[in-house]
């Protein structure tokens, strides 16, 4: 998902050895810094919370979660430390190394957030049935599948680098299009159960059992509506770095490090502020550790 410097490609072509690129590669690595700290005290915090909370446990949105948050946290514990020290090194190694590592963690943060949107959409398109067929197992099972093919990837770029720029390309393109998809379907999904509820509530015919589908599609609604805004700020931070790989593939060039990928390791350090904020059973977990850990101090 992200690219790398080819500053020192032996092209021939002139390099300007002015102050100005390297100021700016400073700057990208001081704001990666702090991005850094949050991304993986946030994601701590969340996973411990997940794990100290059985109820949490059991969810299988939560597994999907708990993935994600895995993820964002190896962003922030390996992949920003070898981006900053490459940036600052200028280390051909250290490039190579974090672009690997990128690849698997944000891949997997990006196919995990994908993964997401689709579950929501089956929540509500099979709200009722959705609790027998989206077991944790098979949740496992998707997200095995997700980190294998994050992992084999990479290993393309020895074989063809401009290969493996072109499928992550692809495939960051496939991974919004289908969540944009799954939001498209989710928002006609409640747009038509809005003027069904509506048509009921009018003829006053809402039986029992229609109260209780109503309760539990109320429910999944706002479980959907909650993951909506991961998604747009999946977009923000990753659409930067697919229209800038893209002009590059077009130029036949290899991408060149820019604040681009700065923004794709931002939505690592977004994601967990987001679930303490949007999921009320999460974010009390999270509250109750944080509250646990003050006391301890002295």
């Amino acid at each position: 998902m992200l690219h790398q410097s080819n500053s020192s490609n032996g092209s021939g072509s002139e390099v300007d050895e002015s102050s100005s690129p390297e100021f700016d590669v400073i700057l990208n690595c001081a704001i990666n810094v702090p991005l850094m700290f949050v991304a993986v005290i946030g994601n701590t915090l969340v996973l411990v919370a997940i794990l100290k909370t059985s109820s949490l446990r059991r969810s299988p949105s939560i597994v999907f979660l708990s993935s994600l948050a895995v993820s964002d946290l190896l962003v922030g514990s390996v992949v920003q430390p070898l981006f900053i020290a490459s940036g600052l090194a200028q280390d051909v190694f250290l490039g190579i190394l974090w672009l690997r590592v990128g690849f698997v963690c944000c891949g997997v943060s990006l196919s995990t957030t994908t993964a997401i949107s689709v579950d929501r959409f089956l929540a509500l398109h099979y709200h009722i049935n959705y609790a027998g067929f989206m077991t944790a197992s098979r949740v496992i099972a998707i997200l095995t599948t997700i980190w294998a093919f994050n992992i084999l990837v990479p290993f393309v770029y020895t074989w063809s680098p401009n290969t493996y720029y072109q499928i992550v390309a692809s495939a960051m393109l496939l991974y919004l299009s289908i969540s944009t998809f799954s939001y498209f379907r989710i928002y006609h999904i409640v747009r038509k159960h809005q003027a069904r509820i509506y048509a009921q509530k009018q003829a006053v015919q809402l039986s029992n059992q229609g109260i209780g589908d109503s309760v539990i599609f109320i429910r999944l609604k706002r479980s959907a509506m909650n993951t909506f805004i991961f998604y747009i700020v999946m977009v923000l931070c990753f659409t930067p770095v697919l229209v800038h790989m893209s002009i590059s593939l077009s130029k036949g060039q290899e991408n060149a490090r820019g604040f681009s990928t700065t923004a794709v390791f931002m939505n690592s350090s977004i994601n967990p502020i987001l679930y303490s904020w949007r999921l009320a059973e999460l974010r009390a977990a999270v509250v109750k550790l944080l509250q646990k850990l003050r006391c301890r101090k002295p």
